[in-house]
């Protein structure tokens, strides 16, 4: 059955150097590995939240891309305590 996928990413200061990278890493595998028939969308958060689309997007190429792109974008903010 087809997927209806949020993906919710920590963009706080807390994921900064090896950690972003293994998180980045694991959101393109996640893409990946779906198909077109899945729905995807990508949230990012840390001081302000960013969502990739208004709504969920079949999952073509373009779209992960996109997806994965607005992850790649996000600078950690802000601080763990």
């Amino acid at each position: 059955a087809p997927l209806d996928l949020l993906v919710v990413a920590d963009t706080s200061g807390s994921t900064l150097g090896p950690a972003r990278a293994s998180q980045v890493a694991f959101v393109a595998a996640l893409l990946d590995a779906l198909s077109e028939k899945d729905t995807v969308n990508l949230v990012a958060g840390d001081v302000k939240t960013v969502w990739a689309f208004d709504r969920g997007q079949p999952c073509t190429p373009a779209a992960c891309e996109t997806a994965l792109g607005t992850l790649e974008a996000r600078t950690p903010l802000g601080w763990t305590d």
